[in-house]
């Protein structure tokens, strides 16, 4: 197992698991809702379709999750309600990118 796969998986579970938060969230706004709800959509689709356990695999995964993460924090209006949901899914973009870094530098 490659040292990063541990961290992907996580961190794609992570991800999924706040934008559905939000999707849930009976404080946001139905915009809010429906952004996380797509974004959440896809991230699934990125579990599903990459394959973690190849370089190639990972770094998709990792794209995908950055592109994803990146349209949920600027399609999300953020308000004092969201502001701790918004600042995980930044830090989890953060994370992904590093991840990504990483996986670049090693393969």
């Amino acid at each position: 197992m490659a040292d990063n796969e541990q961290d992907i998986a996580a961190l794609l579970v992570q991800a999924s698991a706040a934008l559905k938060a939000i999707a849930d969230a009976k404080s946001a706004s139905d915009g809010a809702k429906e952004a996380a709800k797509q974004s959440y959509k896809d991230v699934l689709r990125l579990i599903a379709r990459h394959a973690i356990s190849t370089y190639e695999g990972r770094t998709a995964a990792l794209t995908g999750l950055i592109v994803e993460l990146g349209e949920a924090t600027a399609n999300i209006p953020v308000d004092n309600q969201m502001d701790g949901q918004m600042t995980e899914i930044s830090d989890l973009a953060d994370q992904a990118l590093e991840l990504f870094k990483k996986e670049k530098k090693a393969g």
